[in-house]
């Protein structure tokens, strides 16, 4: 379409001053706002090149986005039964992935004897093999399973996000020592298998914010690149081993931002490490809506809050997606799937890649992002690193900060969840929160805002 003959083009000056008018009086600079976390959010966004040091071009580098065709999956916790019934209902509800936990190993082994369905399966391993004969024990179940199921996608180990959630980090050498070994055993046998989870969610599902979250899974990420590689494996080998998992909230736009920015900053890792890196598009990112924002006393809109976290993650770029039923029973697990169709099929959302690349304000917003979280990964890295945060409280600091900064938005009125601390409903009786327990540092536990603004109500 050709821009007509009488078609004014106009400056940022021009559209500064239509803003001006639009404040009535209020001045442009006071309106910058700090809400997400001291990023300063602008009032107006154009096509001006961004106000950018060379140092800051090549922190935040050139961004690559994935397309929209990502995965529905469903999370289900094995101990015990019949494998074939899980995966036909799975099937059955156009679920194409599957994360199973709890019993793996048993849930292999019966895996083994069942015809096999096209359900991809994502493994989350409780632990990483603590002997020799562990790490047997593990191949020769894998190889009897692949070779029985062909879609076994990933086998994922997360002793990191094990450590965070236990509040200890117990013999960190010896269990890397037994995770590459197994990785070694395996990698002929499971090929581009994945071995290595980062559950950024950890942080995530604890309160953290978008920067805490990406520098929380650049942080792990690099401490599984430094153990493998130390070990004797090539950069592009530990790297193809990872995937993440991060959670998605209500901040629409700033969770779009998240998704793209780590992917920036994680390039930028890997090309630090080896400027001569160049085997990996993208790494592969696993997305949960997150239960931070969940509420008991409003369920429907749950529904409505996972929706737009769910397009928030498929904007993001997201390669699974799992939605949680928004109340318990099968109604609920009947419209977290419908979701996903509605996205899918209805809004066409799988139609359209980079639909988020383009926009003046999440551009702006993706790069203010990925330049603050990239800040905090470094800062984190000079203190010792991922497992030092830890040790030394620093990084459950921060997500205390994070959480304390959100309660109080609510808490204030500043930011609203409806039914939570607006338009308030009659409220049932909430699950008990978690306590932060202390073994050898403070466990990072999952956090929920409607608990905490009710629990600072009644000590009020």
């Amino acid at each position: 379409m050709s821009i007509p003959a009488n078609w004014e083009e106009h400056s940022f000056e021009d559209w500064k001053k239509k803003v001006d008018q639009e404040l009535k009086g209020a001045s442009f600079e006071e309106t910058l706002q700090s809400d997400l976390y001291g990023i300063r959010l602008a009032p107006l966004y154009t096509d001006r090149p961004a106000e950018t040091s060379n140092e800051e071009e090549d922190i935040l580098g050139e961004h690559e986005q994935s397309g929209m065709q990502w995965q529905a999956t469903g999370s289900f916790r094995y101990m015990e039964g019949s494998v074939a019934s899980i995966l036909q209902e799975a099937f059955t509800e156009q679920i194409s992935w599957m994360r199973i936990s709890g019993q793996v190993s048993l849930f292999l082994d019966q895996l083994a004897k069942e015809v096999p369905l096209p359900v991809t399966l994502c493994l989350e391993a409780e632990s990483v093999p603590a002997s020799e004969d562990e790490v047997l024990e593990w191949r020769d179940r894998l190889r009897k399973a692949k070779a029985h199921h062909p879609f076994l996608w990933s086998l994922e180990f997360d002793p990191i996000g094990n450590w965070a959630r236990t509040g200890a980090i117990r013999q960190a050498a010896h269990t890397f020592d037994h995770l590459y070994d197994l990785i070694i055993r395996l990698e002929s046998d499971l090929t581009d298998t994945k071995f290595i989870r980062v559950d950024a969610a950890v942080a995530g599902e604890a309160g953290a914010g978008p920067l805490t979250e990406i520098a929380y899974a650049l942080s792990a990420g690099s401490c599984y690149l430094k153990e493998m590689t130390e070990r004797g494996m090539e950069l592009y080998e530990a790297a193809h081993l990872l995937v993440f998992q991060f959670s998605a909230g209500t901040d629409h736009f700033a969770e779009i931002a998240k998704l793209r920015a780590f992917r920036t900053c994680w390039r930028n890792l890997l090309e630090y490490l080896d400027p001569e890196f160049a085997y990996m598009e993208h790494p592969p990112v696993h997305v949960r809506i997150s239960q931070v924002f969940h509420t008991q006393a409003d369920v429907h809109n749950n529904l409505l809050r996972h929706t737009t976290a769910a397009l928030s993650a498929i904007l993001g770029g997201a390669d699974v997606l799992e939605v949680p039923p928004h109340e318990e029973g099968i109604r609920g697990h009947r419209l977290a799937g419908n979701i996903q169709r509605l996205l899918r099929y209805e809004s066409r959302m799988d139609s359209y890649a980079k639909a988020a690349s383009g926009s003046y304000y999440l551009e702006q917003l993706t790069g203010q992002v990925a330049e603050a979280a990239w800040k905090i990964f470094c800062v984190w890295e000079d203190a010792g690193g991922c497992l030092e945060q830890l040790r030394s409280g620093q990084l459950q600091s921060a997500i205390q900060t994070d959480r304390l900064q959100l309660l109080n938005d609510h808490l204030s009125g500043k930011k609203v969840l409806i039914g939570v601390n607006k338009y308030v409903q009659e409220t049932p009786e909430l699950p008990q929160q978690k306590h932060v327990e202390f073994n050898e540092f403070t466990a990072i536990l999952p956090w929920n805002l409607e608990q905490a603004i009710r629990h600072e109500q009644v000590a009020g």
